[in-house]
């Protein structure tokens, strides 16, 4: 890992894993509601509705946020 570049490690409580730089800087990626109640930011309707498309294709979405703000969504599919 870069220097300054801290990793923060799945947990199944927060259900997030993610980065956090020297900056100050936070990324996080983990299940939609998780990253949402973490930011405290509702979802854009555009990922809202990117998120029920990946579902109703049988994937699975996490989200990704820096700091509070959400960047988008990460489709898995098995």
């Amino acid at each position: 890992m870069p220097d300054g570049v801290a990793p923060v490690p799945f947990s199944a409580q927060t259900r997030l894993s993610g980065l956090d730089l020297a900056d100050g800087s936070t990324f996080r990626k983990g299940a939609v509601d998780a990253v949402v109640r973490l930011t405290g930011t509702p979802l854009p309707a555009v990922l809202e509705t990117r998120i029920d498309d990946i579902a109703r294709s049988g994937g699975t979405s996490l989200a990704v946020a820096r700091g509070d703000r959400i960047l988008g969504a990460i489709h898995l599919k098995d």
